[in-house]
């Protein structure tokens, strides 16, 4: 084996004088930069060092005798080529030796090989050690590559699932209203998307105002179902506050929640401040006898005891009564923050109680709403209410369709602000106890 040190103005010009000399297969042991002096008040001209070997075959191997290497089997052979780097290598390092070029860069830090090896070795431990993609762990983009050949396309579907909408809606939506001009400026794009736009709203179901449809006889009656922490009792008092306060109904509220103590109090001091009354049940039979006595009442409300919704089989007897029950309005409780995965799976565990709407709540936690369209369409359900806070009775919106399409997709002048703007109430309080009432219940948590 053959040893050299070699000094040159440059890296490229080590580099070219270690091949002419050594030629192509020679390895770098080294190498560095050494900082120019200052003589006589000037600086001399910098020099980069580099040590270089090449093996003339009396060794098989390039080594590094350590104890560490000693002990192992098989070694690193790390070889620093030009050559390597012209060709591209991609072999994995798990199954072929490493090559690498130190013509990256002009600037070779001082490391020896010793440290090079046991880089690479970690490294090379790392990448065997990941474990392989799954269809789960990849970014929801990657398991369809190119969809679209038009760029426009392209373009608009990457925006659509980047704002969560899924896959197959985002390439739906997008092929339904297909670019077919070959245009490729902004405003084509933004043509395109507002197509996208009209189509997802078009798909979109709305509830007609829950508190203001009437059955054919006998008071409405609309039960509030879903998992724990969602705020179905805080939405409940928003509509009760907006039906007493603004339609001027006459409302008795029921509470299944005997789960939680702090659930019914909280419960019982909406009512008191609104000035409705209300019952607490534990049983189906308490429960019919409740809906009886409200019977001369316009609207009752149930609240029900929340539950993770994998302990949805604790509550057999309830989920049949109320998917039995035709005269009651099962409206499916939901958060904005819910991740993707876990919405999907509520939508189907709580199909059980026959849910005939969704209200979605806490949409001013999340800035990313695309999920609610994915499963609200994946299920067929309509939208009756959306929460945006937790101020009693303000908070709580008849969703506008395109509003909400148009702030989920980023779109036009619909801004935060404009989209929870409150229209002034068609009728006005009528007593000072109903504006203490308002004032009150905008202060409650």
């Amino acid at each position: 084996m053959k040893v050299k040190t070699y000094r040159a103005p440059t890296m490229k010009q080590a580099l070219e004088e270690i091949k002419k000399d050594l030629g192509p297969d020679a390895f770098i042991l080294s190498g560095k930069e050494i900082k120019p002096k200052k003589i006589l008040g000037v600086f001399g001209k910098r020099v980069f060092e580099v040590t270089a070997a090449v093996d003339h075959g009396n060794e098989e191997e390039l080594s590094v005798r350590t104890p560490a290497l000693e002990t192992e089997k098989s070694q690193d052979h790390v070889q620093f080529s030009e050559e390597a780097v012209k060709r591209g290598n991609s072999s994995k390092p798990a199954h072929a030796p490493v090559e690498l070029s130190p013509v990256v860069s002009e600037l070779l830090p001082p490391v020896g090989i010793q440290t090079m090896l046991d880089e690479i070795r970690s490294l090379k431990n790392m990448i065997q050690a990941r474990p392989e993609s799954s269809e789960r762990s990849r970014p929801a983009i990657s398991r369809m590559s190119h969809p679209f050949s038009h760029t426009i396309c392209a373009e608009v579907y990457a925006d659509l699932v980047s704002r969560g909408l899924d896959e197959e809606l985002a390439h739906d939506l997008i092929s339904g209203t297909a670019h077919r001009g070959s245009a490729k400026t902004p405003a084509a794009k933004a043509a395109l998307k507002r197509k996208a736009a009209m189509t997802l709203t078009r798909r979109l179901k709305v509830a007609k105002d829950l508190i203001k449809e009437r059955p054919g006889k006998g008071p409405r009656v609309i039960a509030f179902v879903g998992p724990t922490g969602v705020g179905k009792t805080t939405t409940l008092a928003k509509l009760a506050a907006r039906a007493v306060l603004e339609d001027q109904l006459d409302v008795g509220l029921i509470t299944l929640d005997t789960f939680r103590i702090a659930a019914i109090e909280q419960l019982k001091t909406y009512a008191e401040i609104i000035g409705i009354p209300t019952k607490v049940v534990e049983t189906i039979p308490q429960m019919r006898g409740a809906i009886g006595e409200f019977g001369s009442k316009d609207l009752i409300l149930i609240d029900t005891a929340g539950r993770g919704h994998r302990e949805l089989g604790a509550q057999p007897e309830i989920a049949q009564f109320f998917s039995q029950s035709q005269h009651i309005h099962k409206s499916l409780v939901l958060s904005a923050t819910t991740k993707q995965t876990d919405l999907s799976d509520l939508m189907k565990r709580y199909t059980i109680f026959g849910p005939n709407s969704v209200i979605v709540t806490k949409l001013d936690e999340t800035e990313t709403y695309g999920q609610l369209f994915n499963e609200l369409l994946r299920a067929g359900q309509p939208l009756a209410y959306v929460t945006v806070g937790q101020n009693v009775p303000r908070d709580i919106l008849n969703p506008n369709p395109g509003k909400l399409v148009s702030l989920t997709l980023g779109m036009g002048d619909v801004t935060w602000e404009t989209f929870v703007g409150m229209p002034t109430p068609t009728r006005p309080v009528s007593t000072q106890g109903h504006r203490k009432a308002i004032e009150l219940c905008a202060g409650a948590r």
